[in-house]
């Protein structure tokens, strides 16, 4: 048995001997070490690209890469995004007999203001006009409790918003007595597209 140069006797573990001495040991412990990083390497890749397409398989050019984990990588990972966002639109349509008919979520103007005259007309309006379109965001038509007062028509990011804003103007145009409240309030939002 080796000795220290204590004079301590070194005895390796039971189990740990090796035929054919430590450089086979050495040889053998490299390569498992050479496999788990192997391994390690091709599992931490395989997730890269699952944002797939229906249809397609994982690792096709069609796929994007996954979105980056918070607190994973060096923080400085760039995303290209491959979709687009569509815009829509919505309309108001008004008739001199006082009443109205809207739309939202039409992929171009025209195609709002026909649907907002169309629902004006299936509801009883004649002489029925465009009054607002809007794109993108949301809308509050605001009415006064006053005769023959005008109405206020508010755009804005959001219904909230739109409603108060539109509740301030309409009070201005119609005096600071007159009680305006949201009759109609709906949004019309971008859509994303792959």
């Amino acid at each position: 048995m080796p000795t220290t140069s204590e004079g301590v006797r070194s005895v390796p573990p039971t189990g740990w001997e090796m035929p054919g001495g430590p450089m086979v040991c050495s040889r053998l412990l490299t390569l498992l070490l050479g496999l788990v990083a192997a391994l390690g390497l091709a599992v931490s890749g395989a997730g890269a690209q699952t944002r797939c397409p229906g249809g397609v398989a994982a690792g096709s050019v069609l796929c994007q890469p996954d979105l980056p984990q918070s607190g994973s990588g060096s923080g400085k990972t760039i995303v290209k995004i491959v979709g687009h966002w569509d815009k829509t639109w919505g309309a108001i349509a008004d008739s001199p007999n006082l009443i109205g008919g809207v739309s939202k979520g039409a992929l171009s103007k025209r195609a709002a203001e026909q649907q907002a005259l169309e629902a004006c007309a299936e509801r009883g309006g004649r002489s029925c006009v465009v009054s607002f379109t809007y794109f993108n965001q949301c809308v509050a038509v605001i009415d006064p409790d006053v005769l023959g007062a005008s109405n206020y028509i508010q755009a804005a990011e959001s219904i909230e918003l739109a409603g108060e804003v539109g509740i301030k103007h309409c009070r201005e145009k119609n005096g600071s007595s007159a009680s305006c409240k949201v009759t109609y309030s709906d949004c019309s939002m971008p859509i994303y597209r792959d």
